[in-house]
């Protein structure tokens, strides 16, 4: 997941915004249709029940994949959401989209003003934890992006251990790409159910899930495969502002 949004996650806001400009001017057609469909063909609340699904733990989702339902309980045994919460820790990426394999690792992102401390903090917080946790590698602040990484190994079970990854950013978590991702993705699945079995197929060949959607849905074309991410991202913000022009207040969003 690291990969997949950090072309978003170590840039400044002005360059995020040039980058949704250009995001713009390679859309599709299909892009505009789908846009216009998802804000006119549903009412509001459902378009907001669906972007604030993840505003809060545990996720009340329908549907949970067998992998989603063994992290869950490893996140409610280990308490580790809880624990950071200070950091408004969240758990994002593919698997509570029931879209995971086999490998799919354990995503979690965090926020803090001061991101190295936070860093420190949280490496200090997960040693004292090593029967759920143990740390495998950790990436300090960079000077120039104020971002920080931890990975390690999630004992989920006796016997066994998923791959766990927490992203440190000075930003509002849903102001993080691995969360406006995952919410976007989520909500094209619940309107659009009968596309899932092609996502998940077109995600096993791509490996990418950015570019999965933004293949299914035709959002961006073949040969501008790697606007996928930037695509999914203005689609996010072009909905929730649909929404907010038609609704004074939008929680959440």
């Amino acid at each position: 997941m690291f990969k997949d949004f950090k072309r978003f996650l170590f840039l400044p806001s002005l360059l995020v915004t040039q980058i949704l400009s250009i995001a713009a001017r390679s859309e599709t057609k299909e892009y505009a249709k789908l846009c216009d469909e998802i804000i006119l063909s549903h009412s509001k609340d459902v378009l907001i029940q669906h972007l604030t699904a993840f505003s809060a733990w545990p996720y009340r989702l329908k549907s949970k994949s067998v992998k989603f339902n063994e992290v869950e309980k490893f996140l409610s045994n280990s308490k580790i959401l809880e624990i950071l919460s200070k950091f408004d820790a969240r758990f994002v990426g593919t698997i509570p989209l029931s879209l995971d394999h086999a490998k799919s690792d354990i995503d979690i992102i965090c926020d803090a003003k001061n991101v190295e401390k936070a860093h420190t903090e949280i490496v200090d917080i997960l040693k004292e934890i090593p029967h759920f946790v143990s740390i495998e590698d950790s990436y300090k602040p960079s000077r120039k992006y104020d971002t920080a990484l931890i990975k390690g190994m999630a004992h989920v079970s006796d016997d066994q251990c998923i791959p766990l990854e927490i992203y440190i950013e000075s930003k509002d978590v849903s102001e993080q790409n691995g969360y406006i991702h995952m919410v976007i993705e989520y909500l094209l699945l619940q309107i659009f159910p009968e596309k899932f079995s092609l996502i998940k197929l077109a995600k096993e060949q791509q490996s990418k899930t950015e570019i999965a959607f933004a293949s299914i849905f035709d959002l961006v074309s073949e040969t501008d495969l790697d606007n996928s991410y930037d695509i999914l991202h203005k689609l996010y913000k072009d909905i929730s502002s649909g929404i907010r022009n038609n609704c004074a207040a939008t929680p959440g969003i």
